[in-house]
């Protein structure tokens, strides 16, 4: 029996939700019955209206971005975010957040944390670096592996990369999209390799996959992004600049 945490990073889009659903598909091949998957992502609701044609049991939850978003957004991400959900026993119990007692049994039962591709990691949505770092310290606590697939890394600055290392670091073993972050990742002393985006996994689950994958490795690409970014007030003044 696996109990298994998919953590889907990125917002709700068309590309995210077709990853996901392509490893839950994947994840019922593999073992059938004999699985249980807690999705953290955001859209629940959602994504919870298309797991009932899975024979395995499929939780889905969005504590651990209402958490992170609670502190980036309002009060900033602070030690003392961490900490509560780390050392609960700590807390006051009359002040006690469900998302904490929540997320501490969830890893404390996994097997393993999965975070698949989406939700790019790069400097300008800095809340998903915080839902990184907060699954690893998770991890970390209850000794859950942590694996990463069809990745897209940067563009990172120095204060980004110097804050992600440490997830890097505890990552068993992380997949990319492309070679452009390998280096960096090597340098955390993670075990990298590259392949497509997630969403080609079945169709290139096969025993000569290396083989199949190597024509789009390094490959001449081009990637549409079919949506308009509302920059912030921060992001406009530093264009004017």
């Amino acid at each position: 029996m696996k109990n298994i945490i998919i953590l889907s990073p990125g917002n709700l889009n068309v590309g995210d939700n077709a990853i996901l659903f392509t490893w839950l598909e994947f994840l019922e091949k593999e073992y059938g019955k004999n699985c249980a998957v807690t999705v953290l992502g955001t859209e629940t609701s959602y994504i919870s209206q298309f797991i009932d044609r899975f024979s395995y049991k499929i939780s889905v939850s969005d504590m651990l971005h209402r958490y992170i978003w609670k502190y980036y957004r309002n009060e900033g991400i602070e030690e003392k975010a961490f900490r509560n959900v780390l050392e609960p026993e700590k807390r006051d119990m009359a002040v006690f957040e469900p998302a904490v007692l929540y997320l501490n049994h969830i890893f404390e039962q996994a097997d393993i944390l999965h975070v698949v591709g989406g939700g790019l990691i790069n400097n300008k949505w800095r809340d998903i670096h915080y839902i990184f770092l907060m699954a690893g310290e998770l991890a970390k606590k209850y000794e859950t592996k942590i694996v990463l697939t069809g990745q897209t890394v940067g563009p990172l600055n120095d204060e980004d990369e110097k804050r992600m290392e440490k997830f890097y670091h505890s990552a068993n073993y992380i997949d990319l999209r492309d070679n452009s972050w390998s280096t960096y990742l090597r340098k955390c002393n993670s075990n990298v390799t590259v392949t497509v985006d997630d969403v080609f996994l079945n169709e290139f689950k096969t025993e000569e996959v290396d083989v199949q994958l190597k024509q789009f490795i390094d490959a001449p690409h081009i990637n549409v992004c079919l949506q308009q970014w509302n920059l912030s007030e921060e992001d406009n003044r530093k264009r004017r600049l």
